[in-house]
């Protein structure tokens, strides 16, 4: 309570509320921008790789998505996560891949169609989570919308 005293966009209530609650796990669980995207780009591979009849790191390789292969897409871009250059360069990685990932689904004619709806609509759910989350900063790299006080 000494730090929100210093903080004017908490009050005692509201903090309290925010401590209380912070520990949630499973479906109610909060996901950060990265994850969102890598479970996006996740589903959309996994889906043509179970009809194809591929390993999921197979096709993800032949997509240009290798970072998703792993149990964690964090954990697979090795970065120090408390760098903001770092969290950024993994931003650019991971929008790197979806853009990778959507052009390779556009260019594949051995799926049925509703297979590429399926990893379609998958991308689409990418690219709604990149066009709420993500801007462009000055350099014109991407960057995380700031949702501050």
């Amino acid at each position: 309570m000494k730090w929100q005293k210093n903080h004017s966009c908490f009050d005692s209530r509201s903090l309290k509320v925010a401590l209380d609650s912070s520990p949630l796990w499973g479906a109610a669980r909060v996901e950060d921008t990265y994850n969102l995207l890598g479970h996006a780009l996740r589903k959309a591979l996994s889906v043509i790789a179970k009809a194809q009849e591929l390993s999921l790191a197979t096709v993800a390789v032949n997509a240009g998505a290798e970072i998703i292969t792993g149990t964690s897409l964090k954990a697979a871009l090795d970065l120090d996560w408390d760098d903001p250059t770092e969290r950024k360069e993994a931003l650019s990685t991971i929008l790197e891949s979806l853009n990778s990932v959507e052009s390779w689904v556009e260019q594949k004619n051995d799926l049925s169609s509703e297979i590429k709806t399926q990893a379609k609509n998958s991308i689409q759910d990418a690219r709604q989570i990149e066009a709420q989350d993500v801007e462009e900063a000055l350099d014109a790299s991407p960057k995380l919308t700031c949702m501050c006080c």
